[in-house]
């Protein structure tokens, strides 16, 4: 084998490589994304459950001044 055949071997390797190289960084970019958007609808979701006990826990008060007005519990 001579040096040049060498040389083209080793550059088609490295060639190879680098291609793999640069698919590898797409897929881990385009994961990158959607776990950011994972996290943002995570978030959103954790502040919407928020709201909802919050709202929950306004009906249980009103439920329970309804239920004293009406003598369906003890005062």
């Amino acid at each position: 084998m001579s040096s040049n055949d060498l040389i083209d071997f080793y550059k088609e390797r490295f060639d190879r490589t680098d291609a793999k190289l640069d698919r590898i960084t797409d897929v881990l970019e385009t994961m990158t994304l959607r776990l950011s958007s994972l996290e943002q609808k995570v978030a959103f979701i954790g502040t919407d459950i928020a709201r909802i006990g919050a709202r929950l826990d306004g009906f249980e008060k009103r439920l329970q001044r309804v239920e004293k007005r009406l003598d369906l519990i003890d005062a």
